[in-house]
């Protein structure tokens, strides 16, 4: 008798998808529906081509949530944190990666993949 494992996700699925590539939708739709994001900027689209990249996102949302209510001197909601980093954080690290053509160099990969490394990296200096 077949396994089944149902997936209950809200982003487009397709029916010729492989195992890993049904894990990333997966993801993608946890993270989805942990911050809202969908509904806050129905245009957003971060993929992933390795899994794990949204657990980091998370991370960064809820460090820039702390950082941001450091500054604003007051608490922060999810939905606050997670605009505020998506249009001032993420975006703009997006709007350079187009405008530098930078995936070119980097095939098979993603604009969120490009992210992650950059933001993994940036304390780095040559």
């Amino acid at each position: 008798m077949p396994i089944v494992t149902e997936l209950v996700v809200d982003v487009p699925l397709d029916p010729n998808l492989s195992v890993r590539d049904l894990l990333l939708k997966e993801e993608y739709s946890d993270f989805l529906e942990w911050t809202g994001l969908a509904d806050l900027r129905p245009e957003q689209r971060i993929e992933f081509s390795e899994p794990g990249g949204y657990l980091d996102l998370v991370r960064h949302i809820n460090a820039h949530r702390y950082y941001l209510g450091q500054e604003l001197g007051r608490p922060v909601t999810r939905e606050e944190a997670v605009t505020s980093w998506y249009d001032n954080v993420y975006m703009p690290v997006i709007e350079v990666i187009r405008q530098q053509n930078a995936l070119r160099y980097f095939p098979g990969r993603t604009e969120a993949d490009l992210y992650r490394w950059i933001m993994d990296h940036r304390w780095y200096h040559a």
